[in-house]
């Protein structure tokens, strides 16, 4: 691996994977909310540009980064959570179009995709099922990640 950028890495899981990848990768860029607005596509694509232009080579974005909070908020917002999750993603996905075409796209879903039953759940309920009704906002921009990565896979 050459150079790492792990989008949420300020997070629990992007902490760890940016550990793991310290020892594997030349560098690793752990960004969370505090370095861009991720939501913000000419912010996210100046960050980009930044990173391409100090003469970093991206092999892996690890797109880990999401908008959510427990508790009720969710299903109090939905709205706020879709449009803010899909202005991440889109821009994520524009980002490693734009600047790192040649990158591998790593993305974290969630279970909350499928539907809400107590039994396991086979990959063939991910598309043609309805989510979970609490996480439906969220759920759904989750399941769009993965057809803009799809669309994007060169």
């Amino acid at each position: 691996m050459k150079d790492v950028i792990i989008l949420g890495g300020t997070g629990f899981i992007g902490r760890a994977l940016a550990r793991r990848l310290k020892t594997q990768a030349r560098s690793v860029s752990a960004v969370g909310s505090g370095a861009f607005d991720l939501t913000d596509a000419a912010s996210t694509g100046a960050w980009f540009r930044k990173q391409v232009e100090s003469g970093r080579e991206i092999s892996h974005v690890f797109h880990l980064a999401a908008v959510y909070k427990a508790g009720g908020w969710p299903a109090a917002h939905p709205g706020t959570q879709f449009q803010l999750n899909m202005a991440l993603n889109l821009n994520a996905l524009a980002a490693w179009k734009q600047f790192a075409p040649g990158a591998r796209f790593t993305s974290v879903v969630s279970y909350c995709m499928y539907p809400d039953h107590d039994r396991p759940h086979p990959e063939s309920e991910l598309y043609g099922t309805e989510p979970e009704s609490y996480l439906f906002a969220y759920a759904f921009t989750k399941k769009a990640l993965l057809v803009g990565q799809r669309e994007n896979v060169h």
